[in-house]
C-alpha cells in the first residue's frame, strides 16, 4: 500500500499520512505561542490528546483515521512544527 495522505476535516494545524505500518501527523502549533518543552502528548490509540503540562489545558485533539499502538508513539519538534508517528495496530 502506497503512502496515502487522509484528512478528515478542514483543521489547518495537522496533516494526516497512513503509510503501511505507521502513521504520520504533522501538527502545527507554531500560532498558539507555546513552550515547547511544556507540552505533553499522549494517546489511547483511537485520539491524539495535546496538552500544556503545567496547567492541564488541552491544546488540541486529534481523531486518527486508524487504530495505532499507544506504546510506539513518538513526537518531535522543531520551530512549532510537531512531527508524531506510531504504529498501525492490525
Amino acid at each position: 500500500m502506497p503512502n496515502t495522505f487522509i484528512k478528515e476535516d478542514e483543521d489547518p494545524e495537522y496533516d494526516i499520512f497512513v503509510s503501511t505500518d505507521n502513521v504520520v501527523i504533522y501538527l502545527d502549533l507554531r500560532w498558539k505561542e507555546l513552550e515547547y518543552n511544556r507540552v505533553k502528548i499522549n494517546t489511547d490509540g483511537n485520539k491524539i490528546y495535546i496538552t500544556d503540562s503545567i496547567n492541564n489545558r488541552i491544546i488540541k485533539v486529534i481523531s486518527l483515521p486508524i487504530r495505532i499502538d499507544p506504546l510506539t508513539l513518538t513526537y518531535k519538534h522543531k520551530n512549532g512544527i510537531f512531527i508524531l508517528q506510531g504504529n498501525k495496530l492490525n
